[in-house]
């Protein structure tokens, strides 16, 4: 497995018309197409699509790969769904957890894979939060408090990176870093004046994914 951080570059730009969701598979990224129900498996040395995957009733959000399979968040719908890569059969779905605000579901947003199981975050204001939840049948192991709204996860098996919105348009972005054992929160970065909707780790470095730009982005530190 070579890091996307070794490979050329350390940018590249999509040609997604709405980026919604980023994951690594230890070869190439794929990156989700809200507007367009597809998936597109990306070479990050080429800055080229390999392939794609047409999506039916789904509306593809935040990504996740599990060393397998590919799994992926429709947020409107709070639901998450297994993907098979090659033929794109939806070979399992679970809930996504969210809490409720003045009676209603709130948003869930954010995927990611931490060796055994899926996380997945809730945008609920001060109540926000991160949920770890077994795969088999979506039901919740634990959660975490956020800091600010997590739009986006990744995960390296030992840390948790949440991307936080900007607090103005204009504004720089965060992402924090937690501890996954603990919980804790152990450091946290401000991003250039964007739109984060994905974040992956590639074994090596953070990459993020920018709805605005297009782009998808190593990040220079963790």
């Amino acid at each position: 497995m070579t890091p996307a951080a070794a490979l050329p570059g350390a940018c590249f730009q999509v040609s997604d018309e709405k980026p919604a969701g980023l994951a690594w598979d230890g070869e190439h990224f794929w990156i989700a197409d809200a507007a367009r129900a597809l998936i597109h498996e990306w070479d990050p040395a080429g800055g080229a699509s390999l392939r794609s995957i047409q999506l039916t009733d789904i509306k593809p959000g935040a990504l996740a790969w599990d060393g397998s399979r590919l799994w992926c968040l429709d947020a409107d719908a709070r639901k998450i769904h297994k993907l098979d890569v090659d033929s794109g059969a939806v070979l399992a779905t679970i809930d996504a957890p969210v809490v409720k605000l003045r009676g209603k579901p709130v948003k869930a947003a954010g995927l990611a894979w931490d060796g055994e199981c899926l996380w997945t975050g809730c945008i609920a204001g001060w109540s926000s939060r991160m949920y770890q939840i077994d795969p088999a049948d979506g039901h919740v192991k634990r959660w975490i408090y956020s800091r600010g709204l997590p739009r986006a996860l990744a995960c390296d098996g030992k840390h948790l990176w949440s991307a936080a919105d900007a607090a103005a348009e204009g504004k720089p972005g965060v992402i924090f870093k937690y501890d996954l054992a603990a919980g804790r929160c152990l450091a946290h970065a401000k991003t250039e004046p964007a739109k984060t909707v994905g974040l992956a780790h590639d074994g090596s470095r953070l990459w993020r994914l920018d709805e605005n730009q297009k782009t998808a982005r190593q990040l220079a530190s963790e």
